[in-house]
């Protein structure tokens, strides 16, 4: 009888070792997981505010691949049926890189030409890229040309800064 609680207490000991390690084991995967959470900007459909929506990000924040799953999650639309997309399923990322706190993006023709409103659109990818990343500016193509202006909105050559303020009649851009 002795042998055998003996045997138990070293089997339940050696139980609770191995199962200490391999959550220790978990907890060091989650820690160096490449995920990060971010916030999307939505418009809410009812009353026309800002909603955001929390979205994990497969990079880590300070990775220069985060910019373009953070744009790419964006253009894929809200998950919530009560907020508002205002790009289509046709508008795509091509490119994007960041040189000196300034996020050049590439879209697809389609992105803007088929985008609801244009204006609120820029004003709510602005607003996202900011609140997840401290940049400078970004600055606009298509299909690798770059935008000095988008219809009759205004002038995009300094590109898009911290303070735009985008309007029916213009995109002012605070340098």
């Amino acid at each position: 009888m002795n042998m055998k609680n003996t045997m138990i207490r070293n089997s339940v000991f050696l139980s609770g070792i191995l199962l200490g390690i391999l959550l220790i084991f978990i907890l060091i995967i989650n820690f160096f997981s490449h995920n990060s959470c971010a916030k999307i900007i939505f418009v809410n459909k009812k009353d026309g505010n800002f909603s955001i929506e929390n979205r994990k990000i497969s990079s880590k924040k300070y990775s220069a691949e985060y910019i373009d799953y953070l744009v790419d999650d964006f253009l894929l639309g809200a998950v919530s049926p009560e907020l508002k997309s205002f790009f289509t399923k046709n508008a795509k990322r091509k490119n994007s890189y960041i040189t000196n706190g300034d996020v050049y993006l590439d879209f697809n023709s389609l992105t803007f030409n088929e985008c609801e409103n244009v204006l609120k659109g820029l004003n709510i990818l602005n607003r996202t890229i900011r609140i997840n990343k401290k940049i400078k500016s970004f600055f606009l193509s298509a299909d690798g040309t770059f935008y000095k202006y988008i219809g009759n909105y205004g002038s995009l050559i300094n590109g898009i800064g911290n303070d735009s303020v985008f309007t029916e009649n213009n995109i002012y851009i605070d340098n």
